[in-house]
């Protein structure tokens, strides 16, 4: 089924390396035809060069002074014993380091691939979404990345998926569509896709929208506990300016409601990976900026979870930043990830259910938080990037709950720009991470790799 609404168009805004090429980066994809791929995909063991910022361990003593792991003595067939049973602490309790690459997938597949967003489907595996050659794709792998199956949806010159989530109804995912292209970023004006599948990828749903006023540009997904789906990202408040916006639809697609918030921008033609987006009982969280006269200022929209104008807007920092990723703990908390410090510096931060700082840190090197996740230990996990020997790596960064720095992973793909967009948990604690490597001029493999905790 499809709906179209034509209520409020979307407005994208891209912040740093992110404005995509027409080709693939910042591509939409329809749902409205499907077709199953079979890429020259390859799971393979370690063809990453890693090598950490920082690998921190605890300072809890051992218990005994008996043989065996952990014991606080590094043995034959351990490569680390820290001597305490925490795990993901930089030597996790079975003496293997933590952070370490398990498994890990490229596509393989000729043009511009990548991987957007990641959802876990309880035990039964892996969900990502993102772009193969300018058309939105969705593939479903196992916890060790081999591909269950492998669907993209064409509706547009340059499709592309940008957030999936899962519960037990389905797939749900956000993503845009450039019906037209043209030289000018600024007139190339972009649907807004809203999709409900099956777990094997069928389409049951989708809802297209777009206005007058500029580009639609969703940029995250979320469910709520009733199983209602919410949308956030940017739109086009006005017709020289932009906001960020949330919307809610029903599970079967209904929507409830849209509502946004100017940010005092009307640059289209540079567009932020952001907002983040995370729902609560009765607020539904958006982070992103507002231009003010010192430049971005990272910000926290606070939409009521029945709709309205916020309820607050908060300014998170002095220095200007931007937020684009965000995450609710199960006390309540939001952390949020960007680049802050203005806008040159990897930053993690936790905040108050009323935005009110708690702490921040630096301490994983790079430019852009582009995405972070808690696992059940309530330890932080980010993505992002930051400049490498070739061009730009990945970084993957883990934080105890007060902030530490556990450890630490600078990922180079050895040939160009690498971009680190998505991460997420896998019930076993270990650490699902999502983005694109360089395969040469105009070239990208969608990357997907599994990291022990």
């Amino acid at each position: 089924m499809r709906k179209i609404d034509h209520s409020a168009l979307l407005a994208f805004v891209g912040l740093l390396t992110a404005c995509p090429s027409p080709n693939g980066g910042d591509s939409s994809t329809s749902a409205s035809t499907a077709s199953s791929t079979e890429s020259s995909t390859t799971t393979v063991a370690t063809t990453t060069v890693m090598t950490g910022p920082t690998t921190s361990s605890s300072t809890t003593p051992p218990t005994t002074e008996t043989t065996g792991c952990p014991n606080g003595v590094v043995e034959d067939g351990e490569a680390c014993d820290d001597g305490n049973m925490v795990d993901g602490d930089g030597c996790n309790n079975d003496c293997t380091e933590s952070g370490a690459l398990l498994w890990e997938y490229k596509s393989g597949v000729p043009g511009l691939d990548e991987v957007r967003d990641v959802a876990i489907e309880g035990d039964a595996g892996i969900v990502i979404g993102g772009g193969q050659n300018s058309d939105r794709w969705i593939a479903h792998f196992s916890e060790d990345l081999a591909l269950n199956w492998s669907k993209t949806y064409d509706a547009a010159p340059v499709d592309i998926i940008l957030g999936v989530a899962v519960n037990a109804d389905g797939i749900f995912a956000a993503g845009a569509l450039t019906p037209m292209l043209g030289p000018d970023p600024n007139t190339q004006v972009r649907k807004a896709s809203t999709a409900r599948l099956t777990h094997t990828g069928d389409v049951t749903w989708e809802d297209l929208w777009e206005n007058d006023l500029g580009d639609v540009y969703p940029t995250r997904i979320a469910l709520t506990r009733d199983g209602d789906v919410v949308i956030a990202g940017m739109m086009a408040v006005a017709a020289d300016g932009v906001g960020v916006f949330a919307r809610r639809y029903s599970a079967m697609g209904a929507e409830k409601w849209t509502a946004n918030h100017p940010i005092n921008f009307s640059n289209n033609s540079l567009y932020p990976l952001g907002p983040g987006l995370a729902v609560g009982p009765d607020t539904v969280y958006v982070g992103g900026y507002i231009m003010g006269t010192n430049g971005f200022e990272e910000s926290i929209f606070g939409f009521p979870a029945n709709g309205g104008d916020p309820l607050w807007v908060r300014k998170t920092a002095e220095t200007a930043g931007i937020i684009d990723s965000l995450v609710r703990d199960s006390n309540g908390d939001i952390v949020v990830g960007g680049s802050g410090n203005d806008v040159k510096e990897m930053t993690v931060r936790r905040l108050t259910s009323a935005a009110d700082p708690i702490w921040s840190s630096t301490g994983c090197t790079g430019q852009v938080a582009r995405a972070v996740a808690i696992d059940l230990h309530g330890d932080i996990i980010t993505i992002g990037d930051g400049p490498g020997n070739v061009g730009v790596n990945i970084r993957l960064c883990k934080f105890a709950p007060d902030g530490d720095l556990r450890w630490g992973r600078d990922i180079d793909g050895g040939v160009g720009d690498d971009r680190g967009y998505a991460i997420a948990v896998l019930p076993s604690g270990r650490i699902v991470a999502g983005g694109k490597v360089s395969a040469g001029a105009n070239e990208a493999d969608a990357w997907l790799a599994v990291y022990s905790p």
